[in-house]
C-alpha cells in the first residue's frame, strides 16, 4: 500500500466508525423517546376534589351506612375551598 491508499483506508475506517456510532446513538434515542412517551401517557393524574368526595361517600357508605345526603351536604360546604394545604 502506498501512502495515499493508507490515508484513504483510514478515512473510510473513520467514516464507518462514525456512521456506526451515529446509528447506535439514534437507536438509543428512539428507544428512550418511545419509553418516555409511554410513561407520560401512563402518568397518573392527581385526584380532583370531586373524585375525593365521591370516594369518601363510597367509603362512608361501606363503613357506617350513613345517609348519602348528609355527606353531600358536607361536601357542598367544602366546595368553597380553593387552596390545597
Amino acid at each position: 500500500m502506498n501512502p495515499f491508499e493508507i490515508r484513504n483506508s483510514l478515512l473510510l475506517t473513520a467514516k464507518d466508525f462514525m456512521t456506526q456510532q451515529y446509528d447506535a446513538q439514534i437507536k438509543v434515542w428512539e428507544l428512550a423517546s418511545k419509553a418516555t412517551e409511554k410513561f407520560e401517557a401512563a402518568a397518573p393524574s392527581f385526584p380532583t376534589m370531586a373524585e375525593i368526595i365521591e370516594h369518601a361517600i363510597e367509603m362512608n357508605k361501606f363503613i357506617s351506612g350513613t345517609v348519602e345526603t348528609e355527606l353531600i351536604n358536607g361536601a357542598k360546604k367544602l366546595g368553597g375551598i380553593t387552596k390545597v394545604f
